[in-house]
């Protein structure tokens, strides 16, 4: 069986970046030298798994060739950006989840149970009869459930859907690819 794989780069103009006139030393040429960036991007088959060693360079308009001048070599390459890649399609989808979690209220839930949970054995300590105070232990119980309860039905059926939108996504990735379910 044979495996494909390796790196391929990339590159895109950077907008708003650098651009100077000077001869080129590939075509001897005095031409514009615009900044890109350049990404490689590691594949299997033809599926871009993840990128990888940004870095910047000035390109020739007229020949293509690119260079590193004084304008970028003392530029960093930033994080790189995942867009595009089944790195960045999972990312996104548990960046997804997450917000997905929050949105539903998971957070909000337990702030207020913990908060419940605390007044109420601060009513039970500060309380003179036991009866009382098992009363009010157990009411605070009962709403502590009820909120737990209700925040993570909401969050389960929303990091749920995301998922499932997220499996399909892929099963789509792997039609085109392969041409079958996979």
């Amino acid at each position: 069986m044979w495996v494909f794989f390796g790196d391929r780069e990339r590159t895109k103009p950077v907008e708003g970046g650098a651009s100077v006139e000077r001869e080129c030393p590939s075509c001897q040429q005095s031409a514009i030298f615009r900044e890109h960036r350049v990404v490689k991007t590691f594949h299997l088959y033809t599926v871009d798994i993840a990128n990888h060693g940004g870095r910047h360079v000035m390109v020739c308009c007229s020949c293509g060739d690119a260079f590193v001048t004084d304008e970028v070599a003392q530029k960093t390459a930033d994080e790189v950006d995942q867009s595009g890649t089944l790195w960045g399609g999972a990312k996104r989808a548990l960046d997804q989840a997450k917000q997905a979690a929050d949105a539903a209220g998971v957070t909000d839930a337990v702030k207020r149970a913990r908060n419940t949970v605390e007044s109420g054995a601060r009513e039970l300590a500060n309380s003179p009869q036991v009866a009382s105070s098992t009363k009010v232990a157990r009411e605070t119980a009962e709403r502590l459930g009820s909120d737990f309860r209700r925040g993570m039905d909401k969050a389960g059926a929303e990091v749920g859907k995301t998922v499932d939108d997220a499996v399909e996504k892929t099963r789509g990735v792997f039609r085109g690819l392969f041409g079958k379910d996979n």
